[in-house]
């Protein structure tokens, strides 16, 4: 029975697979062009592979890619599956990135973490998720995408350094496969500099630093705070998200906390637009380093926050915070909070 069972399941999943409907852009990339974005960019064609070479002398974040036409789609796409290569850029500075055009110049676009193995100078397949897709601001679409009049595509990545490199696409699909994350999704480098900014209410006191005091001996983000007592107090450090979380289940943070009597833990929120999602509590640590996995289907909406449905929707979280809230004891007390790693796991 055990088998037989096993089998049936390989078979639906199969069936499940071949129903798919996908379109293979391999003539598109054929006749691939530089987008007019007034970058100093070059595109070559070694091997038959667009490959665009780029030297950026800012730090401004700005798009690298070829021009995709596009023709009339019959189905709607869930997301777009890509090989690509990397030289000489950095992860933390690049995000995979689509634009979707129409005639008329409406634009919406995707971004998303690039996997480790595009930076090692191989070929490696990547999907970004085209489902919740956002608006772009330097264009008139309003509402959500009419797929019927996506006539062009960009496809390539940002980036955000002052670099030289190289990004060449092997091939592209659009598919009604979904997104498929394969590797956690890191939110800031531990401790990076400028990663992290910090509100609260206006009674509390508050210090941001970056220590090389982490559990492995890395660069660390350190929030010192202090409560005043007998009214509700809030502190939220925040650091953005970089891209979609479709694909992805649970937030993973290592952290230490030390918190002001009266306070049970810290305060772990989700941003979508102007809602807040709130999430499982973590307790202090007593000076030791703790790790903590947050289920995204625990976040619940804010009872101070409002929106349309009541549900979190992974492909609109902007931002996570970190921070604490709540009545200190007393006449307040002092916290420490510092945090290793935030990210998100599949």
């Amino acid at each position: 029975m055990g088998r037989t069972l096993a089998t049936s399941f390989v078979l639906l999943s199969l069936s499940v697979a071949s129903m798919a409907e996908e379109l293979d852009l391999a003539s598109a990339l054929a006749e691939a062009t530089l987008p007019p974005t007034g970058g100093t960019y070059d595109l070559d064609w070694a091997d038959g592979v667009p490959t665009v070479a780029f030297g950026k002398t800012s730090t401004e974040r700005e798009f690298v890619g070829v021009t995709l036409a596009l023709p009339p789609l019959g189905f709607e796409p869930q997301s777009l599956w890509a090989t690509v290569e990397f030289a000489d850029l950095e992860q933390e500075a690049t995000r995979l990135a689509c634009i979707l055009w129409t005639d008329d110049r409406q634009a919406w676009y995707a971004v998303q973490q690039a996997p480790s193995g595009a930076f090692e100078s191989r070929a490696v397949e990547v999907s970004l998720p085209l489902t919740g897709l956002s608006r772009a601001a330097f264009t008139s679409a309003k509402g959500s995408i009419e797929w019927s009049g996506i006539t062009r595509l960009w496809l390539g990545v940002v980036v955000d350094d002052s670099v030289e490199g190289k990004v060449s696409i092997r091939s592209a699909a659009l598919s009604t496969r979904p997104h498929r994350a394969s590797e956690p999704l890191v939110l800031a480098e531990p401790g990076r500099p400028g990663s992290w900014d910090v509100g609260g209410d206006p009674s509390v006191q508050w210090e941001l630093d970056y220590l090389e005091d982490g559990p492995n001996g890395e660069t660390i983000t350190e929030i010192r705070f202090r409560f005043p007592g007998g009214s509700h107090m809030y502190l939220t450090p925040a650091v953005s998200v970089p891209g979609s979380l479709t694909g992805y289940r649970a937030l993973r943070l290592v952290y230490q906390a030390a918190l002001p009597d009266g306070i049970e833990g810290l305060l772990v929120m989700l941003s979508e637009d102007a809602a807040q999602f709130q999430g499982p509590t973590p307790p202090p640590t007593d000076g030791e380093w703790a790790e903590v996995l947050l289920d995204l289907a625990d976040f619940h909406l804010g009872g101070w926050s409002s929106d349309d449905d009541g549900r979190l929707d992974l492909s609109r979280v902007g931002r996570v915070f970190v921070g604490a809230h709540g009545t200190a004891e007393g006449t307040g007390g002092e916290g420490v909070i510092r945090i290793a790693t935030v990210e998100f796991v599949p």
